[in-house]
Formats: C-alpha cells, sequence, structure tokens
C-alpha cells in the first residue's frame, strides 16, 4: 500500500476506512461499572448469609437478584472497555475496490482480496437491549482461506455499511 496514497498496489482504489471508534457512550461503562461493583458487593454478602442459615426466610431471588445484576454489570463494562481498547489501538477497516485491508498500530498490515475470503456471516442483532452500547448491533466475522479470522463489530464507525458491502462484494465472486 503506498502511504498516504489511499491505494494499494494488488486492491486498487481505496473506497471508504472505517475506524474503530469504540463504544458510542463511554458514560455506559461506567455506569455499568459502578452498578458491578454495587452489585457484587451487596449481593456476596448477601449470599454468604444465605449459605450460612442466618438469612431467616429470605427467598433465593432476594439473595441472587444484586449478584446476578452485578455480574451483568460487570460484564457489560469489560466489553465497553474492549471495544475502548481497540479503539485506542488505532484499528482501521480500509474497503478498496479489489478487497479489505486490515490495519492495527503495533501489527502487521492485512491486505485480503476479495477472492480470498471464504464466509462472511453478520450474526448483529441490533434489536437487543443494549445492542449499540457493547458492539453486538453489527457482528461481522470474516473467515479467510488460510485460516485467518477478521471481525468488524458495532464499535466501527458506519459498520453496518462496511458488513454490507464485504458481504455484497464477496456474493457477487461466488459461482
Amino acid at each position: 500500500m503506498t502511504e498516504g496514497s489511499g491505494e494499494s498496489v494488488r486492491l486498487g482504489r481505496l473506497v471508504a476506512e472505517h475506524p474503530v471508534v469504540g463504544p458510542p457512550n463511554r458514560r455506559f461503562a461506567r455506569t455499568a461499572l459502578a452498578v458491578g461493583v454495587l452489585g457484587v458487593a451487596i449481593g456476596v454478602p448477601l449470599l454468604i448469609l444465605g449459605f450460612s442459615g442466618e438469612s431467616g426466610s429470605r427467598s433465593n431471588f432476594v439473595v441472587g437478584l444484586p449478584l446476578g445484576i452485578g455480574l451483568a454489570g460487570l460484564l457489560l463494562a469489560w466489553i465497553g472497555a474492549d471495544g475502548a481498547r481497540r479503539a485506542r489501538d488505532g484499528e482501521v477497516f480500509a474497503l478498496h475496490e479489489g478487497g479489505l485491508v486490515h490495519r492495527r498500530r503495533g501489527a502487521p498490515t492485512t491486505e485480503v482480496p476479495w477472492s480470498d475470503i471464504a464466509r462472511v456471516r453478520d450474526t448483529g442483532r441490533a434489536g437487543l437491549l443494549f445492542a449499540r452500547h457493547t458492539g453486538r448491533d453489527v457482528d461481522c466475522r470474516i473467515r479467510l482461506r488460510d485460516g485467518r479470522r477478521l471481525r468488524v463489530t458495532g464499535f466501527t464507525d458506519r459498520a453496518a455499511a462496511l458488513s454490507e458491502a464485504i458481504r455484497a462484494a464477496t456474493a457477487e465472486r461466488r459461482p
């Protein structure tokens, strides 16, 4: 790829660049972390009391609810932190006329002609609760013929358009 020209010798003219920008709202990850820590802090002592028999007539629901909410909050915070890390690593998907280029700071650049893509599957679920905040609204998994894999999530700028372009370009080349 020639530096700064936006053109790849093998893949042709640059059509669009899609950087990984991370979660759309970093406040969501921070709030999820706070809820997670608070839920675990309340849930663990209740769980210990429940097993020790000193909980009286409390149901398992009352004991497990704060712990379950806390663990879910920690999971959502971890997903948000992972998306922020990918954005900080400078990950970029560049769509070219003849293929896709994947770049990440500190890692080798991967140039993938459309013919080297074995399978593309998008299992994103835009209707799920918190899907946009967890990057699950788009989950495009790309398997290359040599076994390597690439993944475009909702944390990528204009991810739905990129996923659609990749699927359309690879569908055109199928026999």
